[in-house]
């Protein structure tokens, strides 16, 4: 989430600044989304037309499309076999009210700001009015209003169990909530001090807790990074905050800005990333990493080796249960499916719409 480091990781220590508000950075957002649609639509018209007479390469996907979304399965003439379910191309929102999960659009309310992949389905933020809401979307297409606190900014979902985590402030501590989507409940709490936390009123704290089975991680105001184990109440102090966690493996920035592979259990450096990357992101076994720069999108082993380019991916790409990368093909009204491999397929972002601008991506923090 390159253009929300500075917020992410501001200090709260001596200093009484408000928090940003997320319903207003959203809604100017989706604004200027809006009065860029019309050069957008004969953009995306050229964009199509490269795409249409574009080179087909193979691609081993399999599943059944269960709407109406136009797909271009690249390399494979037969039709028949296009997958549109949930764990393969996770989910996306290209519209203020419309979700696409697994290939089913789903009409939710308010402006979609964030979809927190689970195994129970997406768990969709939108803003109502000047509220936040939490929305289940199952990949079904079904959907259900959580109980989670309206003013919660945003949470991280773990995308190998039906939960989701958030922090929350209150005098002196922050505190750790982990959420389980199916019972829509609490299952777990845990608070740690951090001086000089206490929230403002109408405020709201943009850093979730990111939530990697029964651990989840954050840091608090003064700059300590934990690891709470959020069942048993144990914390562990790290030598540096994770930026994405799976399956036990994170990757972090050292202090001078290189991106490192560590032990999230320990943080224990494993290797550095050679390259200049605002977003590394890892795979949800584990053994991958998605690279993410100015100078385009890559794949490697996380334990190092050849790096995979991904042609045309957006930077914002998020990872998929089945462990491909979703994102916006460039700046067209389509998406973008591609393995660790680097084969790639597209499908329309909006069924039969082509003025599409910015399409989010799962496990992405939108905020304009």
């Amino acid at each position: 989430m390159p253009e929300l480091s500075d917020l992410l990781h501001r200090s709260v220590d001596d200093v009484d600044v408000p928090h940003p508000h997320v319903a207003g950075i959203a809604a100017r957002g989706r604004a200027l989304r809006t009065r860029r649609r019309v050069a957008t639509v004969a953009t995306a018209a050229v964009v199509l037309g490269v795409i249409g007479g574009g080179v087909a390469l193979a691609d081993p996907f399999a599943g059944k499309p269960r709407s109406n979304h136009s797909v271009t399965n690249e390399g494979k003439d037969d039709a028949d076999e296009l997958p549109t379910a949930y764990e393969s191309w996770a989910t996306w929102s290209a519209t203020d009210h419309e979700v696409t999960v697994g290939g089913i659009p789903v009409t939710v309310p308010g402006q979609v700001v964030r979809l927190s992949q689970t195994t129970a389905g997406v768990v969709v933020k939108s803003i109502v009015g000047e509220a936040g809401r939490f929305t289940l979307v199952r990949p079904d297409g079904s959907t259900r209003r959580l109980s989670i606190p309206d003013g919660t900014p945003t949470v991280d979902g773990d995308i190998a169990a039906p939960r989701v985590a958030w922090v929350s402030s209150r005098a002196g501590e922050l505190v750790l909530h982990v959420w389980d989507v199916v019972t829509d409940s609490e299952v777990g709490q845990v608070a740690l001090p951090s001086p000089g936390s206490t929230l403002a009123s109408g405020g709201e704290i943009l850093e979730p807790a990111l939530l990697d089975g029964d651990a989840a991680y954050f840091s608090t105001a003064d700059h300590v990074a934990h690891r709470v184990e959020w069942r048993s109440g144990k914390v562990t102090d790290l030598p540096r905050l994770p930026m994405s966690v799976r399956s036990g493996v994170g990757v972090a920035r050292n202090d001078d800005g290189q991106w490192v592979v560590v032990d999230a259990v320990t943080g224990e450096v494993r290797r550095s990333v050679d390259g200049d990357f605002s977003v590394v992101t890892v795979s949800p076994d584990g053994r991958w990493l998605f690279l993410g720069g100015t100078d385009g999108q890559y794949v490697e082993p996380t334990a190092g080796g050849d790096r995979v380019p991904l042609d045309r991916l957006s930077i914002s790409a998020g990872w998929s249960q089945d462990g491909a990368l979703i994102g916006q093909d460039g700046s067209s009204p389509w998406v973008r499916r591609c393995l660790t491999s680097g084969i790639c397929a597209t499908q329309r972002a909006r069924r039969g719409d082509d003025s599409v601008d910015t399409v989010l991506a799962p496990d992405f923090l939108n905020a304009g």
